[in-house]
Formats: C-alpha cells, structure tokens, sequence
C-alpha cells in the first residue's frame, strides 16, 4: 500500500530524538504479507505460462505429481495397515 509507512517519534520530543528503530509500518503483519502475495501471484503466473507454452511436459509433470501422490497414499495404507 502506498503511503503505509510513517515516521514516529519514540517520544514527545523534537526531531533531534531520531532512533534507529524509529520508521515503523502501519500494519502490525508488516511487510510480509505483501511479499507472500506477490510471491503467490507469481507463482500462479509462471505455473500458466509454463501450462500454455510447454503442454507436453505440463502433462508430465501433473501425471508424475500424480503418481507420487498415488505412491505416498499406497505407502500410508501398508504402515496402517501393518499396525
């Protein structure tokens, strides 16, 4: 958000009173939150890139995470089974 931070004085005083931990954000989740968003919408994008321009190893690629998911419930099912 523009504009979100502000600078604060640690106290009442004049400007001279000027501390190292002085700028400090509006919002208490800070920075980060933005940085996840914009971490997540590019992750998101480059996922239908790779989707639009690549189809083929697209398609590999889900059937592999596929099969590894297959694989892992497989495994799970035997170590329950075996209890």
């Amino acid at each position: 958000m523009i504009g979100s931070w502000v600078y604060r004085y640690p106290d009442s005083q004049a400007a001279e009173t000027y501390a190292p931990n002085a700028w400090v954000q509006d919002r208490p989740e800070g920075g980060t939150a933005m940085i996840k968003k914009i971490a997540t919408w590019l992750v998101i994008a480059f996922i239908i890139f790779f989707l639009l321009t690549q189809p083929a190893q697209s398609a590999e690629a889900v059937k592999s995470v596929g099969n590894g998911l297959h694989h892992a419930a497989d495994q799970l099912a035997q170590f329950f089974s075996n209890l």
